[in-house]
């Protein structure tokens, strides 16, 4: 998931009642200075678009699962959100809001709108980017009903760039001491807490920051007794809206939660208002929001005068080129000492920066972390909120002493959506390397099979709100080789989750669901290495094709020459043995190729700046229900005969050592040599003669012979340049000794790579080793490129598995 939107505020002409921070309320005055509420000095939402009523627009235009489908959105801007005046759909129908390439997909069902009553509005979760798709899905067997109708009224997006000054809004002083919160908790990791908890919150016409409340589903900010249920509704909260640099880059890892119920709200025209709500259930529980970011615990007393204060906050920064963002930061510090309480009068005074839309951020403690106040609002001379005893006031009806515990959030979060709408759905979550025991975290164990493990996980039915089990394989893939969660293996892999249908054969529900898969993973001395969140959106979540698209998928395949000269001509790549419906072809390379694509064909041009050698090129297809393939094509790049390189290229040899015992097994390899016009030809040969089996590839494996006494042998490769006939040789000289009674003088030092067989001996971990016959041999090679030490004789906690010791 990328970024979320920025802040929303809609000025729709029907009714809607808006947040009364917008108003011109003001403060009691203190020495004769009013405090403003900060959103009263700089507007929070462009808005688009004219009226669209999409299924009369889309009636009779398409065909297939899709009644209508539009695109939004403007270049420039980071985010948007659309607004719906309108939606009468049938109960099976839903609507479907996602960026282009749907790597931020949300669903929505009569759940969802199915309670709008006229002259309300439904606006889903924001879509990061500059434009998003909406797209009505009718599934299979449901018809377009003249009643139907999806209304968009408009959509709106952040302004992008700032109309005022940040020094027009609550920095104290001239300076703003704000940091970024990656580098305030770098230096002070106790903070991570309070950064964790805060969040980003916006509804129409309201924008700010919230945090999350002791230990259970309580979000707190500073709103009033205007702010409805049907506004909130239409809000969202945005956790880890951090940035993980510091530098003003647009965060990765963050989590849009929709609100759900309104609990308590308070005053309408003093600094002493706020409201509490709860988060959408179902998500709150399962994307294990206070388990990953905590909650904190509010004071029921005031500060003393000079106590050290931190705030994380969504206020306004600016990147290098002056466009306004609302990354979190922390304000700790106010010139060269801790910001702090300057002055208690039934309200809390502060001296630390805050900006626009920091109101309702939580004013901590820096020594515990309590919560000692709520952001209000302030000017040059001082910030104001309203105290952590009046608010507990407020509060303890609904909140107990128990519920009102501190939670550390874990943090440490990678997320991935996956979006299934076929019978076997493969995808990809996060890249990541180690090697890691795998925990559930949301959803729970069933079994691990040999390349994979069953996680029955809650899903919900967006159309009803229900929830049911669904079951899911996760695996983990290293180099196209799945393996289950509880195995231990290391290298760079992906987690993978698919989705069967004879899995679930009790599954009552067809329509479209919403899953989550939480893992925690730890290293192998049992520390926290990281949290995955994976959501899934299914549309075919039963044994028949119950949600809406074709289980057909697209393929793509690529056929062309495997060579390329340089120059102008180029060589034609086409994409025709693809399949899949109404397809659309986006070809890519991976290097300066020049690309001229023709729909389901290519042409592909090398110039002079191209380097000689092998070169990638991608083609993806999309079919008309969104769904994509990709497949890659090897092109070598040549020169043309008059540009031949005359240099000779360059042999050599690595993998070999010095001394084998008959039987073992030699692997020599010349993939180093230089070259200078493209593939080269190789050829070994070893004096004495050896079977060395395939002598003409660029590395070679074979067995060392059997021998009676040492005998001396010497291998040598020689590469040759077909494009300019040059060649180059080097050999390499190894001993070979005879293998005695129980091979331990002459058992050969273990090597990684090397492709040990049965009864091969070797010495290592001060002892001598022989390799189990099958089905165990092949465990006794332990491959550089992924790390895995389970197998290495003598080391780590398998390798009795694959070894015997017999010295």
């Amino acid at each position: 998931m990328r970024h979320p939107a920025d802040i929303t505020r809609s000025a729709f002409k029907l009714k809607l009642l808006v947040c009364i921070l917008l108003s011109a309320a003001v403060l009691p005055q203190v020495n004769a200075r009013p405090v403003l509420p900060e959103q009263t000095k700089e507007g929070d939402a462009v808005q688009h678009g004219a009226r669209q009523s999409l299924l009369q627009a889309g009636r009779g235009a398409r065909s297939g699962p899709y009644a209508a489908e539009t695109t939004i959105g403007t270049p420039g801007v980071t985010s948007l959100t659309p607004y719906f005046s309108t939606i009468k759909l049938p109960p099976q129908a839903y609507i479907e809001v996602s960026d282009p390439a749907r790597e931020e997909v949300y669903l929505y069902g009569q759940k969802d709108f199915g309670h709008m009553a006229a002259g309300e509005l439904f606006a889903p979760l924001s879509i990061s980017g500059d434009s998003a798709r909406i797209r009505v899905v009718y599934p299979e067997g449901t018809a377009l009903r003249q009643q139907d109708a999806v209304v968009l009224e408009y959509w709106e997006s952040p302004p992008v760039a700032a109309k005022k000054s940040l020094s027009s809004f609550s920095l104290v002083g001239d300076k703003d001491d704000r940091e970024l919160s990656a580098c305030a908790t770098a230096k002070k990791p106790a903070w991570h807490h309070g950064s964790l908890a805060s969040a980003q919150f916006t509804a129409p016409g309201c924008a700010g920051t919230a945090w999350s409340l002791g230990n259970e589903n309580f979000i707190v900010t500073n709103f009033s007794k205007s702010q409805t249920q049907q506004s909130l509704a239409n809000g969202e909260v945005n956790f880890n809206y951090i940035t993980s640099t510091c530098q003003a880059v647009p965060p990765k890892q963050v989590l849009k939660i929709k609100p759900s119920k309104l609990l308590i709200t308070g005053g309408a025209d003093t600094v002493n208002r706020y409201s509490m709500f709860s988060l959408d259930d179902f998500d709150y529980q399962h994307a294990k929001v206070k388990y990953l970011f905590g909650g904190l615990e509010l004071a029921n007393n005031r500060p003393a005068v000079d106590t050290p204060l931190y705030i994380p906050q969504h206020g306004r920064v600016e990147d290098s080129e002056g466009r306004r963002h609302y990354y979190q930061t922390i304000a700790s510090s106010k010139g060269n000492e801790n910001c702090k309480v300057v002055r208690n009068d039934g309200f809390i005074r502060y001296n630390c920066d805050t900006s626009i839309r920091s109101i309702g951020a939580p004013i901590l403690s820096q020594d515990g972390s309590q919560v000692f106040g709520m952001h209000y609002g302030g000017d040059s001379s001082v910030n104001t909120g309203m105290t952590s005893e009046n608010l507990w006031k407020a509060l303890n009806g609904q909140v107990s002493a128990q519920q009102n515990q501190a939670v550390v959030g874990q943090g440490q979060l990678e997320l991935a959506q996956l979006n299934i709408s076929q019978q076997q759905a493969f995808a990809t979550g996060q890249r990541f390397s180690d090697t890691l025991s795998f925990t559930a975290l949301s959803g729970r164990w069933l079994a691990h099979e040999k390349t994979y493990s069953t996680i029955a996980a809650a899903s919900q039915d967006i159309q009803t709100g229900k929830t049911y089990e669904i079951v899911y394989r996760v695996s983990q893939n290293i180099n196209g080789q799945p393996y289950n969660l509880q195995q231990a293996v290391a290298g760079s892999k992906t987690l993978n989750v698919e989705y069967v249908a004879s899995d679930n054969p009790n599954l009552s529900s067809k329509g479209p669901h919403k899953s989550w898969i939480g893992l925690t993973a730890n290293t192998a001395d049992g520390q926290l290495a990281n949290n995955y969140l994976i959501k899934i959106n299914n549309t075919i979540p039963g044994d028949s094709n119950g949600g809406s698209e074709s289980l057909t998928s697209p393929k793509a395949s690529i056929s062309g020459p495997a060579e390329v000269e340089r120059g102008p001509q180029g060589g034609l790549l086409s994409a025709e043995k693809s399949t899949g419906d109404k397809l659309a072809y986006s070809w890519q390379s991976n290097s300066k190729l020049m690309l001229k694509p023709r729909g389901d064909k290519v042409i592909v041009t090398a110039g002079m700046e191209v380097p000689l050698g092998a070169h990638q090129v991608d083609l993806t297809v999309t079919d008309s229900q969104g769904r994509s393939a990709t497949a890659s094509h090897t092109l070598q790049i040549k020169a043309p005969p008059s540009t031949t390189n005359p240099t000779a290229p360059v042999a050599r040899i690595s993998g070999g050592q010095a001394s084998y015992v008959d039987g073992q097994t030699i692997r020599l390899d010349g993939s180093g040599s230089s070259q200078y016009n493209g593939s080269l030809n190789y050829q070994w040969a070893a004096s004495p003669a050896l079977n060395m089996g395939q002598t003409n590839s660029s590395i070679i494996s074979f067995t060392a012979p059997s021998v009676q006494k040492d005998t001396r042998y010497q291998v040598t490769l020689t590469v040759k340049d077909p494009a300019n006939g040059k060649d180059h040789r080097t050999s390499h000289t190894l001993m070979v000794k005879p293998k005695e009674s129980d091979g331990s003088s002459t058992a050969s030092a273990f090597q990684r790579d090397v492709a040990y067989k049965a009864k091969d001996r070797v010495s290592h971990a001060g002892g001598v080793f022989e390799c189990k016959p099958a089905p165990y041999a092949g465990w006794c090679t332990v491959r550089t490129d992924i790390q895995m030490r389970h197998y290495e004789p003598g080391k780590g906690i398998n390798w009795s598995q694959a070894w015997i010791k017999v010295k």
